[in-house]
C-alpha cells in the first residue's frame, strides 16, 4: 500500500481543527472520561497514553476508540503505554539488555513485548531508549544501552525489528506495535547526571557518538522518533529545526512522525525560550514537531497561529500527513479494542525461558575468587540475606507498569529448588544485629544486595555510586566473621564497588533482571547455567574520575604523565566488555585476509580462539579498531563487532569479524558519511583491554 496517497486522501477531507486534532496527545484517566471523549468525537485527539494499571476499564478505553471512528473524519485514537522493558513479561532493564551483546536475543525480547501489548490494545511504545550514557550518576542510564555507540545502535535496530518486524508491512500484523526511540539527541550526557538538564557536546562527538544509533533504528524502519526535554548547545531540544528537521527528517530519512516528550512545548517557557505557550506552540510546529504530548500547546494555539500566518498550513499538512501514515501502517481501523486486565494473562513456558536465558546473559560475573561459584552441590549450609532477598516485582527495574508478579520466583525460592538437600537459612531481619548473629550458621554468605528500582530511572539521579546505606558494612561484617561472601547485586547503573571489594570471593552483577531473574540467578549460582552478560558501561573506582568510558579520544598510555590524578588511578574498577566465566579461554592467531583493502570493500578478520578450562563455555567475541590518522579526531579504540560463541573445553574455534564501509566511516562536520584511506589497527579480545591486534592499510581504488 502507498500510505502516504492514502493518508492525502484522508487529509483531504480534514478541517484545520481535525487536521491539528491529529497533532494532540494528551493523557487519560477515569476522571478524566467526560471531556475526552467529547475531544475525540470533535476529532481533537490523535493519541493518548495512560500511566494507570490495568485501567479500570475496558470500556473507557473502547468509548475513546469508538468516539474517534465516529467524529466527521474518523480517524481513530492511537492508544501508546510505557512498555519500556516488557508488558506482563518482564525483560532485563535496557542496561541488562546490553549486557547481553545478543542482538538477536534483543529482537526475541521485543518481539514477546510487542505480542503482549498489541494483545492488551496497545498500539504504540515508547522505548527504545538509545541515549548514550557516561555518566552512571544519571538515573535514566538503566533504560539505555550504555556507552558505547556500535552496541547501542545494533541493539537499537533489534529493538525496533522485533517490536514492528523487519519489513514495512509487518506493521499492521496483530503482533507488532509501533516503537518510538528517545530522546533525540544527547540526553544522556546531562551536566552533573542530573536528569534533563544542560548539554554541550561537539559536531564530531555528536554526529559520530550520539547520532548513529537514531540513524539506525529509523533506518530499521522506526516509525517515530520522541524528542528530548533538554537543551542542547544553546538550543532546546523541541525547538531545534537543525536537530529536527535536519538531523531526524532530512539525513536519517524518517517518514514518521517526532512527538514530543510531555510537557516539552510548554516547557520552552520555562526555558525563557518562548513568551507564552502560544509562542512555544509555534516555535515546537516550525521546528519540526509534529505530535506535542500531554501540554495541549498545539490543540489549543495552533489554528490561531495558523490564521495569523505564523505557523504554515503545508507544516501543519507535513505533520498530519506522517501521523496517518503511520497509522496505516498499523492497521490502526482495523485493530481489535482489547482488554487493559493482567487477571486473565499467564507467561507461557517457552516466554518464561526466554526471559530467564535473557536475565542469565545479562549476568555479569565480575569477581570468583577461588572459583567459588558455582556452589557446589554438596554444600550443607548457606546464610542467604539482604534486601533482595524475598524480592520479585523489585527485580523488574524503573519504568514498570504492567508486569506480573504472580508465579514469579523470588531469587531465594528459586534457590532452594536448585539445592533440596542444603540447609539454607534466609533472613530478612531489619536488625543488623540479627542478621550478623545468625550468620554463625554457615562458612558462606550470600548476600543478595543492590537498589530499589525507586533509586534508578526517570528523575533518580544521584550523586554517591556506593552501595545504598548500610550494605557495604554489613558485608565487610561478614568478611571479618571469617565468612566467604557471594555477592549479587541487583542495580540499575554501574555501582562504586571499590570498598567491598577486598572483602567478597564473587561478585554477580545482574542489573535489574526482570521475570526470569530469580530463575536465572539460582541457575548460575548453582552451575546449571553460566553467566553470560558483559559489562555494556565502564565501572568507576570513584565519582571524581565521571566521565569515565573506554572509547576515549587521548591514549592513556601515550600521555600517561598528563592523564592521571595524582591520588587516584586513572583506571576503572572494571573494563567495558568485561566478565567472566566459569571456564577460561585463550585467543591467538589474529589475522587479516589482506594487509591492503580498497575502500569500498571489506576487510575481513579472523581470531582463533580456545577454551582451556575444565567446562564448555561461551566467549563473547569483540572487534575493536583504531583509525590512526584521520581528519576529525577519532576514539583511540572503537567497538565495531561482536559475537556469542559456544566452545566446548579443550576445543578451538574460528571466529570471524566483516570490517565495511559502515564500521570504517565516520561523518564529517557537513553530515557526510566518508571513509578515508590509512592505516587501521584492529583488536579483538573478551573485553576492550584484553585483546590481540593486527592491521591493514585502506587504500584508494
Amino acid at each position: 500500500m502507498n500510505y502516504i496517497n492514502e493518508a492525502k486522501k484522508i487529509l483531504a477531507k480534514m478541517t484545520l481543527t481535525e487536521k491539528i486534532g491529529q497533532m494532540n496527545l494528551v493523557d487519560s484517566s477515569i476522571e478524566k472520561e467526560e471531556e475526552l471523549l467529547k475531544l475525540a468525537s470533535e476529532g481533537k485527539i490523535g493519541a493518548y497514553l495512560t500511566y494507570e494499571r490495568d485501567t479500570s476499564s475496558t470500556q473507557a478505553h473502547k468509548k475513546l476508540i469508538e468516539a474517534s471512528l465516529n467524529s466527521g473524519v474518523g480517524v481513530p485514537i492511537l492508544f501508546g503505554r510505557d512498555v519500556i522493558h516488557g508488558h506482563w513479561t518482564m525483560f532485563p532493564i535496557g542496561l541488562g539488555m546490553a549486557a547481553s551483546f545478543n542482538a538477536e536475543m534483543v529482537e526475541k525480547a521485543y518481539k514477546i513485548v510487542a505480542k503482549e501489548a498489541s494483545d492488551n490494545g496497545i498500539y504504540w511504545t515508547f522505548t527504545p531508549m538509545m541515549d548514550i550514557a557516561r555518566d552512571p550518576r544519571w538515573g535514566r542510564i538503566a533504560e539505555g544501552f550504555g556507552e558505547d555507540t556500535y552496541l547501542s545502535s545494533r541493539l537499537a535496530e533489534a529493538s525496533v525489528w522485533g517490536l514492528q518486524g523487519r519489513n514495512r508491512e509487518d506493521l499492521g500484523n496483530s503482533d507488532r506495535i509501533l516503537s518510538c526511540p528517545k530522546h533525540f539527541i544527547g540526553y544522556g550526557a546531562c551536566e552533573g547526571g542530573r536528569d534533563a538538564n544542560t548539554v554541550e557536546i561537539s559536531r564530531n562527538t555528536l554526529l559520530n557518538i550520539y547520532f548513529p544509533p537514531f540513524v539506525a533504528a529509523i533506518k530499521a524502519g522506526a516509525g517515530s522518533i520522541m524528542s528530548g526535554y533538554h537543551d542542547l548547545n544553546g538550543e532546546p531540544v523541541s525547538a531545534s529545526k537543525y536537530l529536527l528537521e535536519t538531523l531526524i527528517k532530512k539525513v536519517c530519512g524518517l517518514d514518521g512522525f517526532i512527538v514530543s516528550d510531555a510537557g516539552t512545548t510548554n516547557h520552552l517557557t520555562n526555558y525563557r525560550f518562548a513568551a507564552d505557550r502560544k509562542d512555544a506552540s509555534g516555535i515546537a510546529a516550525n521546528s519540526g514537531i509534529d505530535m506535542d504530548m500531554m501540554s495541549s500547546c498545539f490543540v489549543e494555539n495552533l489554528e490561531a497561529l495558523v490564521k495569523e500566518g505564523k505557523v504554515s498550513e503545508e507544516r501543519i499538512d507535513d505533520a498530519v500527513l506522517r501521523i496517518l501514515a503511520i497509522k496505516l501502517r498499523l492497521n490502526l481501523w482495523n485493530r481489535p479494542i482489547s482488554s487493559l486486565t493482567s487477571a486473565s494473562y499467564k507467561i507461557s513456558p517457552e516466554v518464561y525461558e526466554t526471559a530467564v536465558d535473557a536475565a542469565r546473559q545479562a549476568a555479569v560475573l565480575l569477581v570468583n575468587k577461588d572459583s567459588v561459584l558455582p556452589l557446589s552441590k554438596d554444600i550443607r549450609k548457606l546464610y542467604v540475606t539482604g534486601p533482595f532477598t524475598d524480592a520479585v516485582k523489585e527485580l523488574f527495574g524503573t519504568w514498570v507498569i504492567d508486569g506480573i508478579v504472580d508465579g514469579v520466583d523470588s531469587i531465594s525460592d528459586a534457590l532452594k529448588k536448585k539445592l533440596p538437600d542444603t540447609d539454607i537459612k534466609f533472613n530478612t531481619s531489619r536488625f543488623t544485629d540479627e542478621v550478623l548473629n545468625n550468620s554463625e550458621h554457615s562458612d558462606y554468605v550470600l548476600f543478595l544486595g543492590g537498589e530499589s528500582p525507586l533509586r534508578s530511572g526517570e528523575r533518580n539521579s544521584i550523586a554517591h555510586l556506593n552501595l545504598p546505606d548500610g550494605q557495604e558494612e554489613q558485608i565487610i561484617s561478614f568478611s571479618n566473621l571469617g565468612k566467604k561472601v557471594i555477592l549479587v547485586i541487583v542495580a540499575g547503573r554501574p555501582l562504586n564497588l571499590t570498598r567491598v571489594l577486598p572483602y567478597v570471593s564473587s561478585i554477580l552483577y545482574v542489573f535489574h533482571p526482570g521475570t526470569g531473574g530469580g530463575e536465572a540467578i539460582a541457575r548460575i549460582l548453582t552451575g546449571e547455567v553460566e553467566p553470560g552478560g558483559r559489562l555494556p558501561v565502564t565501572f568507576p573506582r570513584s565519582e571524581g574520575q565521571i566521565p569515565l568510558y573506554y572509547n576515549s579520544i587521548q591514549q592513556r598510555k601515550a600521555r600517561a604523565c598528563q592523564l592521571k590524578y595524582i591520588d587516584i588511578t586513572e583506571k576503572p574498577l572494571f573494563n567495558f566488555g568485561y566478565g567472566l566465566t566459569y571456564t577460561s579461554f585463550k585467543l591467538s592467531n589474529i589475522r587479516i585476509q589482506s594487509n591492503s583493502i580498497k575502500i569500498g570493500e571489506s576487510a575481513k578478520a579472523s581470531i582463533l580462539v580456545t577454551n582451556t578450562g575444565e567446562k564448555s563455555g561461551e566467549a563473547v567475541l569483540q572487534c575493536y579498531i583504531q583509525d590512526c590518522v584521520a581528519s576529525l579526531l577519532r576514539p583511540a579504540i572503537e567497538l565495531k563487532g561482536f559475537k556469542r560463541v559456544q566452545i566446548p573445553y579443550g576445543e578451538s574455534v574460528t571466529v570471524e569479524f566483516v570490517l565495511g564501509n559502515a564500521e570504517l566511516g565516520f561523518y564529517n562536520q557537513e553530515i557526510d558519511w566518508i571513509i578515508e584511506p590509512g592505516k587501521f589497527k584492529v583488536f579483538i579480545g573478551l573485553d576492550c583491554e584484553n585483546t590481540i591486534e593486527t592491521e591493514f592499510n585502506l587504500v584508494i581504488n
